[in-house]
């Protein structure tokens, strides 16, 4: 068996080659409208919470609030009275007002952050999908979506926090662990294998590997690097299909470099099962 890894060069051409089918280009844009539909929903609570916080906080002219606020008290000078400002209107309601707008934000961030977090998990699946060798529907992922999405949230925010701690002890025990646990979301997504199981597994997978996958990290920065007027050019010049090809790539060649790592060791069974250029 050949127990080299697979070039970012034919890592490259392996995505592009995969990609050269009108039926995974299709699933991958028909994925991607789906994603924009999804995330435009944010738009709904944040629309809902500004204009509900708009009637609980009225913006009234400075001047005007200014104007009133010195008849106010000349009223209380000149009559000598204890009476109020007349911008203290209903004072009583103002502790209530506060928190039914804090209630509100706090409803609208939770919404927004749940709906990105679905939209994000969605637009993983879909990717990875697009590799599979057999094809499901849309509706299909959406209802996966659902019963994935907290585990890929439990393995991000668990992987940051062990990748996190080891960036604070001299920053290269960080760089380790974010290689050991680069395909861990592959793993929870395409074996259905649990948190702690995906992150077992990457660090199996890449053992003796660590050091040529860092040189390939660094290669795929540094190219993005040097193309990024161009990126910028085509991101702007297509909008968000030109952003869907840069997102996508990234995925495809780890797509790429993971299932040459299984071949390596000797578990593939996908449409990548094809042995690396030597």
């Amino acid at each position: 068996m050949n127990h080299k890894l697979i070039s970012l060069k034919e890592s490259v051409k392996k995505t592009f080659h995969l990609l050269n089918n009108n039926e995974r280009l299709g699933f991958l844009l028909r994925s991607y409208l789906m994603y924009t539909l999804i995330t435009s929903i944010i738009i709904g609570p944040i629309l809902v919470g500004q204009t509900f916080i708009s009637v609980l906080f009225p913006i009234k002219n400075t001047l005007q609030m200014n104007q009133v606020n010195n008849v106010g008290n000349r009223e209380v000078i000149n009559n000598g009275l204890n009476a109020e400002p007349a911008s203290r209107i209903e004072p009583a309601l103002e502790p209530a007002k506060i928190i039914i707008g804090s209630l509100v934000i706090v409803v609208v961030v939770i919404l927004s952050l749940y709906i990105v977090l679905y939209a994000t998990t969605f637009i993983t699946l879909a990717q990875i999908q697009t590799f599979s060798d057999t094809t499901v529907g849309i509706r299909h992922l959406l209802k996966e979506t659902k019963s994935k999405m907290w585990k890929l949230f439990g393995l991000g925010f668990l992987s940051w926090l062990i990748i996190t701690i080891g960036l604070f002890l001299f920053i290269i025990p960080g760089v380790i662990f974010a290689i050991m646990f680069i395909f861990a979301p592959f793993f929870l997504i395409k074996e259905n294998a649990g948190i702690i199981e995906s992150l077992k597994k990457s660090k199996a997978l890449v053992s003796g590997y660590k050091f040529n996958i860092f040189l390939k990290g660094l290669a795929v920065t540094f190219i993005f690097l040097l193309l990024m007027f161009p990126i910028f050019i085509l991101t702007y010049s297509l909008g968000p299909i030109g952003t869907m090809l840069i997102q996508s790539s990234m995925i495809f060649i780890g797509l790429v470099i993971y299932e040459d790592l299984k071949r390596i060791k000797g578990t593939t069974n996908t449409a990548v099962n094809t042995p690396a250029t030597p």
